[in-house]
């Protein structure tokens, strides 16, 4: 929790998000996937972030936030492990207290993972068959202790302004940060520079945002690649609503023995790296411009697919699937698009989920295609164009 003063930082305090939480006070129910895939029966702050539209998500964490704190907040800010390596690649070394050794934008994530096994100044250490409760309340205490560092550099004024500011807006184009306010004013700016982590789809136009949501208790999402391709055809003549294919690649990198069998239960390793060897077990939601029409969708277990209606008047194709270690998965949707969306004027939007740095994408509309990568927050595309804005 930051608190600012005429634009000082006053208060800067952290806790684990797993402290957010009051015995006896009435929490919402978990959404239906999340209890159906993770057995959580009701919706606690550490996982109140189950839209991929921050405004609407704001307002749930908002709400539990003040319950449990009694603390209301003037906004929500989100900032990932991309945007992280970033700025501290700006700023130059960091110096952690109790290590001797330099923080990097290069080295930084191996440097945290071996915090999170073995906290500093501490005898705590993550271990698969001895639940370690020293450790567990510690696992975490790198965070304060890099924001501390950041903010003594940014304090000093010793590092190359320009290059922390084209990291910030860097980092909050590719939505690897972003803000959510409780001011229409600014909150009517940052959604006019795409900051504000909102789904923005267009009427009468194409839109698509790829979800991934990790229901397993692990980190495979650091490592697993993906890969979009999206086909557009409409009939013959033009007539009629057209049909839309989307096809996601999955790669799980490592393969494992000893995950033959996939086991969904909450655990820990004995490293981080660990938990990144496990099976995946992926809800996938699909948004799609509203009055889209499901035809069928491949890849997902038996009695998983559903459509939903979604934020921002968006329609929803979600479905579940299992992946093991070291493999590859398909999945497959087959839609028609809205018919107020036609072959003249075609105009495509396509917004990248936040905490994935890129995703290569094809795309083929009516035979034109386009090998793009979608690595900002929001791509648009329209047919007559030759190449994607």
């Amino acid at each position: 929790r930051v608190k600012l003063d005429y634009g000082e930082i006053s208060e800067l305090d952290f806790s684990d998000s797993y402290t957010v939480y009051v015995e006896g006070h009435n929490y919402p129910k978990a959404p239906a996937a999340q209890e159906k895939y993770m057995r959580i029966p009701i919706l606690l702050f550490r996982d109140a972030n189950w839209s991929p539209d921050l405004p609407t998500s704001a307002q749930t964490l908002k709400a539990i936030y003040y319950q449990d704190t009694q603390v209301a907040v003037d906004g929500i800010i989100t900032v990932d492990i991309n945007a992280v390596t970033t700025i501290v690649d700006a700023l130059g070394k960091l110096t952690l207290e109790g290590s001797e050794e330099p923080i990097t934008g290069a080295n930084i994530v191996d440097f945290l993972k071996q915090l999170w096994a073995q906290p500093l100044n501490s005898e705590g250490t993550v271990q698969a068959d001895n639940f370690d409760v020293e450790w567990w309340k510690r696992r975490k205490d790198f965070v304060p202790a890099l924001a501390k560092a950041i903010l003594q550099r940014v304090q000093s004024g010793d590092f190359d302004k320009l290059a922390l500011v084209n990291a910030a807006l860097h980092s909050l184009d590719q939505r690897f940060v972003q803000v959510w306010v409780n001011d229409k004013d600014a909150a009517k700016a940052l959604a006019w520079q795409g900051w504000d982590g909102g789904l923005e789809p267009e009427a009468a136009s194409d839109f698509l945002a790829l979800v991934d949501t990790n229901m397993g208790y692990n980190k495979v999402d650091s490592v697993l690649s993906r890969r979009l391709d999206y086909k557009v055809v409409w009939s013959e003549g033009n007539q009629g609503p057209a049909q839309a294919t989307v096809t996601i690649v999955y790669e799980h990198p490592f393969a494992v023995p000893s995950e033959e069998k996939c086991d969904n239960s909450p655990r820990y390793g004995n490293s981080y790296d660990e938990m990144t060897e496990r099976c995946y077990f992926d809800y996938v939601r699909l948004y799609t411009p509203a009055g889209s029409k499901l035809i069928k969708a491949e890849g997902f277990a038996d009695d998983t697919v559903e459509t939903l209606r979604g934020e921002k008047g968006t329609q929803i194709f979600a479905g579940y699937f299992i992946m093991k270690p070291g493999t590859q998965h398909v999945v497959r949707f087959t839609y028609t698009l809205p018919p107020a969306i036609h072959v003249d004027g075609y105009h495509l939007r396509v917004q990248k989920q936040s905490g994935i740095a890129t995703l290569p994408l094809m795309i083929d509309v009516n035979s034109r295609q386009a090998a793009l990568e979608l690595s900002n927050g929001t791509l648009d595309w329209a047919l007559q164009e030759k190449q994607a804005k």
